[in-house]
């Protein structure tokens, strides 16, 4: 045998491992004698830390949830997708929809939809003028009016 308790290699007899007391000395390792506490309030305190750290991860996920819910219900960006959806604007329109709202300092592109004058003062404006006879249709298709 050599140190560690097999045999030699060649040797007529290879020993299992639980007869070689190495086993048992692993489980010594294992068990509650290695070193660390063992108690009935040490396993309530580690099921508790469980349970905490748990709960505070559903917790985060609830609440992450919960504002994603809340910025995606209350997105100017997808009240204006919905409105341009709804009057069938192609993307062409819509552009020139965001164009105009930036072009007045428009921080919700959507307000267009509410205020038609916001159209006739746009198209007097000197870099929308080649665009005056799309802004004028886009009028007339959203408010079902004929502009002079």
């Amino acid at each position: 045998m050599n140190a560690f308790g097999f045999c030699e290699p060649g040797s007529a007899r290879w020993p299992l491992l639980a007869e070689s007391g190495q086993l048992s000395q692993m489980a010594n390792g294992l068990r509650n004698d290695g070193g660390w506490i063992h108690s009935p309030i040490s396993d309530w305190l580690l099921l508790m830390s469980i349970v905490a750290i748990i709960g505070f991860a559903i917790w985060l996920l609830l609440r992450r949830a919960s504002l994603l819910q809340r910025l995606w219900q209350h997105s100017p960006r997808r009240l204006f997708g919905q409105l341009c959806r709804a009057h069938r604007l192609d993307w062409t329109q819509r552009r020139l929809l965001r164009r105009l709202a930036k072009s007045q300092g428009m921080d919700q592109a959507a307000r267009l939809f509410l205020e038609p004058d916001r159209f006739s003062s746009a198209a007097a404006m000197p870099e929308l003028q080649p665009l005056r006879d799309r802004i004028e249709n886009l009028r007339r298709k959203l408010f079902c009016e004929n502009v002079e």
